[in-house]
């Protein structure tokens, strides 16, 4: 096994996963699909984690509320370069991205 995933029992917000972790490394966009949806993800390389937040349409406004989807983590994900990524961006705190 390289990794694994789950959803969360509960609802768990990015603030509270802020709070708990500090700032993630960055995030990586994940658009597409039949709805268009676009999903954030928030990555803690050092931790090998992600957290895949809830979809919105279009651009991604991120608040503080905004709810944790998935949780996964992933062995091989720590050894991925970031600069050869065009999806990845730094972290900039809440707002558009």
């Amino acid at each position: 096994v390289r990794g694994i995933g789950y959803n969360p029992s509960s609802v768990i917000t990015v603030q509270e996963a802020v709070a708990k972790y500090g700032e993630p490394d960055g995030v990586r966009m994940i658009a597409g699909g039949v709805n268009k949806e676009a999903h954030l993800v928030m990555v803690y390389s050092s931790m090998l984690t992600k957290l895949r937040l809830r979809p919105q349409e279009g651009f991604y406004v991120l608040e503080p509320s905004t709810e944790i989807e998935n949780i996964a983590y992933d062995v091989g994900f720590g050894a991925l370069s970031h600069d050869d990524d065009p999806f990845w961006e730094e972290w900039h705190g809440y707002g558009e991205y």
